[in-house]
């Protein structure tokens, strides 16, 4: 007796069984009547819906055969998935493969087998439509064509078995989400508002009345959300001395939008604490850091005589750590200024081509250490002027560039997109970094904006960044009167847009000026 042989990919043709959910299920009068037609159709005793798993063949439907399943090493239907054939058996003593099989020499005493592939999903076989009689015989070309519209009649059942279970399991996780979601609702402890289509706002969990002001909130951010799906969070606080709420504003299927308030006061005044006590220390380190700098770049540049390659190399560490150091200083210090109002601008009108094309060029050689490119496409027309702070504009560009050449794949590119565009009404023009990256989590998207967030603590130690750069830019772009947007889809890449508004060009160029 030869044992069928395990088939290509067999884990892939198990997983796909096992999908099905039908192993071990009680009898089902559809396959039942298949296999009783095909015995009277083909006129012979035992007619099979046999399905292989890892160890046994199991019969879904067994017409003229008591047993429910046998072993796989001793299964014709093993070799039919085996081979990835239809298998037909005429004389199985005059076949090497099943002379002494068990199933030939003792009772079913198989002599003539049968066996048509079922493939449910089109792709594997999962067992087969077979037909077993004990006396010798043929099989014409018009009975493999019965026998296979009767085992794609068994496929169809298997499938709507296998539809059957989907929608039972989906009509249990939606009873069991609305349960969960009632008790959620009833255990929020934060205010729940609805804002009608009209814009009437109403309290949902009390009969407090909600105030002309945080009812006008509410109207304004609606109005500014574009999308049907989009969530806007938002910081609301009436007065300067009234509590501080996160208020989040959810769409409805009904055109209506849920908001919930949460009190935040108490995490607002610890986040200004410490963002106090962060810019103190980021003062008091900028003077002995500067100086540790400038000693290590006179080292670094053999002022102080030649080093040992050792010492050499550990030096140039705390220099390049020390940067990074002074970066991270810069980056608070500018966020305190911005969050202060009293960062100071120098706005100029510039066309914006340029000043995109100047920041590739700055950033050029940190893609280059990356392995990463730099292009720019659909160059703007020549009216592209904007009223920026070209530096602030460029320290901008910089940290969107470098987010994007960081998480690009070596040997990818990052593509700069320029395209005149409306927003709310106004002409402007968009920036667009589009990255290769592995893209941003969904759960984190929200807070991508946030200082100090990065998707996890492994982002940070692979990239080295410090969470601020997107948030310093939307400031910098806000003051420029301009916006920030992004988006992203996990394992696609993400695409940044810094979006500024048109403005009339000056007599001179902003390159004129500069040389005068």
């Amino acid at each position: 007796m030869r044992t069928p042989a395990r088939p290509g990919g067999e884990l892939h043709r198990l997983n796909a069984l096992y999908e099905i959910e039908i192993l071990d299920t009680s009898r089902d009068p559809g396959f039942d009547r298949l296999t009783e037609l095909a015995s009277d159709l083909f006129d012979v005793p035992i007619a099979l819906v046999s399905l292989v798993d890892e160890h046994r063949q199991w019969f879904k439907s067994h017409y003229g055969l008591e047993s429910c399943e046998t072993p796989r090493d001793i299964s014709f239907c093993a070799h039919a998935v085996a081979d990835d054939r239809t298998l037909v058996v005429e004389d199985a003593l005059q076949d090497e493969r099943f002379h002494d099989n068990p199933l030939v020499v003792s009772s079913p005493h198989i002599r003539f087998y049968a066996g048509q592939l079922l493939r449910p999903d089109g792709r594997h076989a999962l067992g087969t439509f077979c037909l077993l009689d004990p006396r010798p015989r043929t099989f014409s070309v018009a009975d493999h064509r019965r026998l296979s519209l009767l085992a794609s009649q068994a496929e169809e059942l298997l499938r709507e078995h296998q539809l059957r279970v989907r929608l039972l399991e989906q009509k249990r996780t939606l009873a069991s989400t609305t349960q969960r979601l009632g008790a959620l609702l009833r255990a929020i402890p934060d205010p729940l508002y609805l804002v009608g289509v009209a814009g009437d706002v109403s309290r949902l969990d009390g009969d407090d009345p909600v105030s002309d002001a945080f009812a006008d909130a509410l109207r304004k951010q609606r109005s500014d959300i574009d999308g049907v799906s989009d969530i806007r969070t938002f910081t609301w606080q009436e007065g300067d001395d009234g509590p501080v709420f996160e208020v989040r504003l959810l769409p409805t299927q009904d055109g209506e939008h849920l908001a919930i308030a949460r009190d935040v006061t108490e995490r607002h005044q610890i986040e200004r604490m410490k963002a106090e006590f962060v810019s103190t220390v980021s003062h008091e380190l900028r003077t002995p850091l500067t100086a540790i700098r400038g000693a290590l770049g006179m080292l670094v540049q053999g002022m102080a005589g030649p080093l040992p390659d050792d010492a050499r190399s550990l030096v140039a560490v705390a220099d390049k750590n020390g940067g990074r150091l002074a970066r991270l200083i810069d980056d608070i210090l500018d966020m305190e200024k911005l969050e202060a109002g009293q960062l100071v601008m120098h706005p100029r009108i510039a066309p914006l081509g340029e000043l995109v094309a100047q920041a590739l060029l700055d950033n050029a050689p940190y893609a280059e250490s990356f392995s990463v490119g730099l292009d720019l496409v659909r160059p703007l027309p020549a009216e592209d002027w904007v009223g920026v702070d070209p530096d602030r504009f460029a320290q901008a560009m910089a940290n969107l560039l470098s987010n994007a050449i960081k998480h690009s794949p070596a040997g990818g590119d990052v593509r700069v997109e320029l395209a005149p565009r409306a927003l709310a009404g106004r002409e402007g023009f968009e920036v667009a970094v589009v990255d290769q990256g592995a893209g941003i989590p969904l759960a984190f998207q929200p807070r991508v904006f946030e200082r100090f967030a990065q998707a996890d603590g492994s982002d940070r130690r692979r990239t080295g960044g410090t969470g601020l750069g997107l948030a310093i830019t939307r400031r910098l772009v806000a003051l420029m009167q301009g916006e920030v947007s992004f988006t992203s889809v996990p394992g696609k890449g993400t695409r940044f847009c810094l979006w500024l508004p048109r403005t009339q060009p000056p007599f001179t160029s902003i390159k004129e000026e500069t040389h005068e």
